[in-house]
C-alpha cells in the first residue's frame, strides 16, 4: 500500500509540474514573434546594390572597373529575350575589348528561368561548349562556352541564373580564372537576388 501511494505521489507531482496547453501556445506565438522574417528586397535596392563597381571585384579577374551603362540583348544570344526588368553592363578595363559584366534582372525568377531556356538554346547554336557543362555548376543554372565555335581563338563566357538575375561573365582571360571569379560573383549575388 505504501508504493501505490508513493507511486501515486511521483505522478501527481509530475503532472502537476507539466505546462498547460494555453502556456504551450503562449510559448510557442512568443517565439515565434521573436524569430525574425525574411528581408524582402526592393528591385531598386537591388539595382543599387548591383550598379556599384565595388560589388564586382574585377581586380580578382586583373582587370580595372570601367564604366557601368544601361545595357541591351545585342549580344546574339539574349536577344530573344524581352521579360527583364533592368540590364546593364560594367565594362572592364579601359574599353569593352578587355571584357564585360552584363547584368539582368527579372521580375520573378520563373521569368530568369524562362530567360535562361533561351539564352542556352541561342548559345548551342554558335559557340563551343566547354566539356563538363551541366546545370546547376554556378548558381540555379549556367553554361560555360566561347563565343565562338573555335575554342582557342574566342574568348570564354560564363552565363549563370540565380533566382532573379542572369549575369553574363567574359574576359580576356585563362577560362579557369573566368570560371572560379563566376563561383565567387555567384556567391555575392545569391543573398539580394534570392529574396
Amino acid at each position: 500500500m505504501k508504493k501505490i501511494i508513493f507511486v501515486l505521489l511521483i505522478c501527481l507531482t509530475f503532472t502537476s509540474c507539466a505546462p498547460s496547453p494555453v502556456e504551450i501556445q503562449k510559448a510557442i506565438t512568443e517565439t515565434q514573434t521573436a524569430m525574425p522574417t525574411p528581408t524582402k528586397f526592393s528591385d531598386e535596392y537591388i539595382e543599387s546594390q548591383l550598379y556599384t563597381s565595388d560589388f564586382y571585384h574585377v581586380d580578382e579577374l586583373g582587370l580595372e572597373p570601367g564604366p557601368i551603362i544601361n545595357s541591351s540583348t545585342d549580344v546574339y544570344w539574349f536577344r530573344s529575350i524581352s521579360t527583364f526588368e533592368s540590364a546593364f553592363g560594367l565594362y572592364l578595363g579601359s574599353n569593352k575589348i578587355d571584357g564585360n559584366i552584363t547584368v539582368f534582372l527579372f521580375k520573378t525568377t520563373g521569368d530568369a528561368s524562362s530567360a535562361m531556356s533561351i539564352t542556352k538554346n541561342n548559345v548551342k547554336e554558335l559557340a563551343y561548349i566547354y566539356p563538363g557543362n551541366a546545370p546547376n555548376i554556378i548558381g540555379d543554372d549556367s553554361i560555360f562556352f566561347t563565343d565562338t565555335k573555335d575554342k582557342y581563338l574566342a574568348r570564354p563566357f560564363v552565363v549563370f541564373q540565380t533566382c532573379r538575375v542572369i549575369i553574363s561573365i567574359n574576359a580576356l582571360a585563362d577560362p579557369t580564372v573566368i570560371f572560379d571569379y563566376s563561383k565567387r560573383m555567384e556567391k555575392r549575388i545569391r543573398p539580394i537576388s534570392c529574396n
